[in-house]
C-alpha cells in the first residue's frame, strides 16, 4: 500500500496471482507507478488497484491481464473518495470484470471521482468503465488516442507479455504510446504496456533475437 505522499516513483513491478485487499493508493499526488504488470489478482476493493483518499496518480505503461472476478467491489481498478487517476501507455485486457469501476462511496455530491485514459489499449473500450457515472458522483475522460485491438502478447498463458513484432504478428501497441513520453531504447516511440517489444538487432546474448 502507498499512503499520503506528494510524490514518489515506483517502477518495474509485478503483482501476480495474489489475493489481497488490492494494492492501495491513498492520498497520492504525482506519478507513482511505471511499467507495472498485474496478472490474475483478486481482492475485496478492486482486484488489482484501489485508488482513494483524494489521490491523483499517473500510471504509465501498465499491463493488466486476467484479474479475478470475486472482488466485493467490482473492477480490476476501483476508484473512490475524491480520486482522479490518469492512465496512459497501458494495456487493460482479458479481464472477467470491468477494467475500471468508479464508486460514489466516500464522496459528498458532484463529480468527485474521475479517471482519464489515453494512449491505451482497452479490450471493450468505454464499456470497460462502469459504476456511478454519467450524472452521478463520478465520470471518466476517454481520449481518442485509445485503441481496442488485440495487443498480441507473445504467450500470456505462460507469463510472456512482450508484444509480437512484425515478423510474428505486429501488435497494434507498438510505437502507439504518447509521443511526448521518453523514447524506447531503440529510439522509436514508446510502446503501450509494461514490456513493449524486443527490438530487432538485440545485443543481449541470451535473447532469442540476438543480433549484434
Amino acid at each position: 500500500a502507498l499512503y499520503n505522499r506528494e510524490e514518489t516513483g515506483v517502477g518495474n513491478v509485478t503483482f501476480t496471482l495474489s489475493y489481497t485487499f488490492s494494492q492501495e493508493v491513498a492520498g497520492f499526488e504525482m506519478d507513482i507507478l511505471t511499467n507495472g504488470l498485474f496478472v490474475g489478482n483478486s481482492g475485496q476493493w478492486g482486484s488489482a488497484l484501489e485508488i482513494r483518499d483524494e489521490s491523483t496518480p499517473v500510471f504509465h505503461n501498465l499491463t493488466m491481464y486476467g484479474q479475478d472476478s470475486d472482488a466485493t467491489y467490482p473492477g480490476a481498478i476501483y476508484i473512490w473518495s475524491n480520486s482522479h487517476p490518469e492512465i496512459k501507455n497501458s494495456i487493460l485486457w482479458n479481464e472477467n470484470i470491468p477494467e475500471i469501476y468508479l464508486s460514489d462511496i466516500g464522496t459528498d455530491g458532484g463529480v468527485l471521482n474521475n479517471v482519464t485514459l489515453s494512449y491505451s489499449d482497452v479490450q471493450f473500450g468505454e464499456d470497460d468503465i462502469t459504476g456511478i457515472i454519467n450524472g452521478g458522483s463520478s465520470d471518466f475522460t476517454w481520449d481518442d488516442t485509445n485503441i481496442t485491438g488485440d495487443p498480441l502478447f507473445i504467450e500470456p498463458e505462460i507469463g510472456n507479455f512482450l508484444l509480437q513484432d512484425e515478423e510474428s504478428g505486429s501488435s497494434p501497441c507498438i510505437d502507439a504510446g504518447d509521443p511526448d513520453s521518453p523514447l524506447d531504447p531503440d529510439g522509436s516511440e514508446i510502446d503501450m504496456g509494461a514490456y513493449g517489444v524486443i527490438p530487432s538487432g538485440c545485443t543481449d546474448s541470451q535473447a532469442t533475437n540476438f543480433d549484434p
